[in-house]
């Protein structure tokens, strides 16, 4: 079953992630709720938006998750 967990990205940062120069994302989890933290544990799949035209996105299935003390990276 797909799982998928959604971020937004600028659009300097949504090109380099979409055409895999950046195959990561990086996020501060100061402000996730429990829900978000279950997201984030059972997500397989991780879809991005541009933050500016938010209709815009791309999906990728998950290779690696890392968490260290307030910050997750999510590689595809």
């Amino acid at each position: 079953m797909t799982q998928t967990i959604s971020f937004k990205s600028t659009e300097e940062n949504y090109r380099k992630e979409e055409s895999g120069i950046k195959p990561n994302t990086v996020r501060f989890t100061d402000d996730w709720t429990p829900k978000r933290w279950i997201e984030y544990e059972q997500a397989t799949h991780v879809k991005i938006r541009m933050k500016e035209h938010g209709r815009t996105h791309f999906t990728r299935a998950i290779k690696d998750k890392t968490k260290h003390k307030n910050v997750v990276i999510i590689s595809w």
